[in-house]
């Protein structure tokens, strides 16, 4: 044979043992969830090289019950520049206290995560501000960490930074 001229070990399959089941159970799991994750992939619809989003006739009207309508803009063309001073000075101001901001204190786990929050960090600070003078690199870096700390963005500086991008 082949094998013996070349002094080659023969190529043997291996027998099917008891401790291979759960091994052959994971990975005809994984095998299965990915047809399943390809067959759904099918049912897009791709135009110009985008995959659009089938969307139910009842979804518009169940996010306009969540969402509260925005108030109407009223825009006046007619106002004259001494009316529009007076009608700005009538606009009143808080005098209220104005607290100063808590400091920021950055909640990473581990050292490699807080490695990475500030590469991020620079990163956004580079791309957005790299020509402006310190104060705007501070305005972006600013602007990052207010949206870490509101709710209705990331809770991570990375996730901050790169929200959007798959855009």
């Amino acid at each position: 044979m082949l094998t013996d001229t070349m002094r080659m070990p023969a190529f043997r399959l291996p027998n099917f043992a008891r401790k291979h089941g759960i091994t052959s159970i994971v990975l005809f799991t994984v095998l299965a969830l990915n047809l399943f994750a390809g067959i759904s992939l099918l049912g897009l619809n791709v135009t110009q090289g985008n995959a659009v989003a089938r969307v139910t006739a009842g979804l518009p009207s169940a996010i306009a019950k969540l969402a509260p309508a925005p108030e109407p803009l009223q825009f006046r063309s007619d106002v004259a520049p001494q009316d529009a001073l007076a009608i700005n000075a009538s606009v009143p101001i808080a005098e209220g206290p104005n607290p100063a901001a808590r400091p920021f204190a950055l909640l990473a786990r581990t050292p490699i995560d807080q490695m990475r929050s500030v590469y991020c960090l620079t990163q956004a600070i580079y791309y957005e501000a790299a020509t402006e003078p310190d104060d705007g690199k501070r305005a972006v870096a600013q602007v990052i960490l207010n949206r870490l700390r509101h709710p209705a963005y990331p809770n991570t500086v990375c996730g901050v930074v790169y929200q959007g991008s798959q855009r």
